[in-house]
């Protein structure tokens, strides 16, 4: 591809690289990442293309999160969380000579009204722990009185774990 010029936008080479230390794998091979590049960015138009086409089908013209999903669905791959919108959002187009974007138009919102008029929650009373001992020693001891208590036979990794613990928690040093 560096003779030709392309017509549409490619995942550079060195995103890839980034995801890929990120991931925790080292340095990979220049041609690898950059067939990963190509394939990743056929993947994503084939993904907005389907997009597109469910967007179409619904006889709207701004494309949403729901149709890149179903887009997603419709090709096996996971879909993308936390995107969604219980309520329907509304969109705005701002039309240029090559065509339009579409975006949401949003409220402003000042943070610093909203950190002030929060409401805490009021603390309901004393913090205490309680334990319920299932297992002391070997012996499981029973809650119910019509049932006999069950020995145990515990190893030494779990009795010397389970005697650590109790030393940690009990100890007032």
């Amino acid at each position: 591809m560096s003779g030709t010029s392309s017509r549409y936008t490619v995942i550079p080479k060195q995103c890839l690289d980034v995801w890929v230390e990120s991931i925790g794998i080292s340095k990979l091979n220049d041609e690898i990442c950059g067939n990963l590049a190509e394939d990743a960015t056929y993947r994503i138009r084939e993904t907005v293309h389907n997009a597109v086409m469910f967007m179409k089908h619904a006889k709207r013209t701004c494309l949403t999160t729901e149709d890149f999903n179903n887009a997603l669905k419709e090709m096996n791959t996971e879909i993308i969380y936390g995107h969604g919108d219980a309520e329907a959002l509304i969109y705005k187009a701002i039309p240029f000579k090559d065509g339009r974007v579409c975006y949401v138009d949003e409220k402003d919102k000042n943070l610093r009204d909203i950190a002030l008029d929060s409401v805490y929650p009021m603390v309901g009373g004393e913090t205490i722990v309680k334990g319920n001992w299932l297992a002391l020693e070997g012996k499981i001891y029973s809650t119910d009185k019509t049932k006999e208590d069950i020995n145990i036979d515990l190893n030494e990794p779990i009795s010397s774990y389970f005697s650590n613990i109790t030393h940690a928690l009990l100890s007032h040093s």
